[in-house]
């Protein structure tokens, strides 16, 4: 899984000072951005994200209702597999990045 972008809900201060100058929509908008704002660097490469041992780790919460998902394909994505159905997001969210066509 690719996780394109995120909304800081909490420590907005920590992560204003990991990503000086940007705005608050843009702190955690697209993949590099969102790993900035988390703190994630290479050492984590290949904890496991769901054990409560993890220093990065994932939690369920309430499912999101279909109606507010959002499909299409890939961004930047080029070749037989562009137009494949492969990004899913939150309709809507500022915090979501903008689909872009391959070059």
């Amino acid at each position: 899984v690719l996780l394109r972008a995120g909304e800081v809900i909490e420590c907005i201060d920590v992560v204003r000072d990991r990503r000086p100058g940007a705005r608050d929509r843009d702190l955690a908008r697209g993949p590099a951005r969102l790993t900035v704002a988390m703190g994630v660097t290479g050492d984590l490469d290949g904890v496991a994200l769901t054990s409560s041992r993890s220093a990065l780790r994932l939690r369920s919460v309430d499912p999101v209702a279909p109606e507010l998902i959002g499909i299409s394909a890939r961004t930047g994505v080029a070749g037989p597999g562009a137009p494949t159905p492969w990004r899913f997001f939150l309709r809507d969210d500022p915090s979501v990045s903008p689909y872009r066509a391959a070059v």
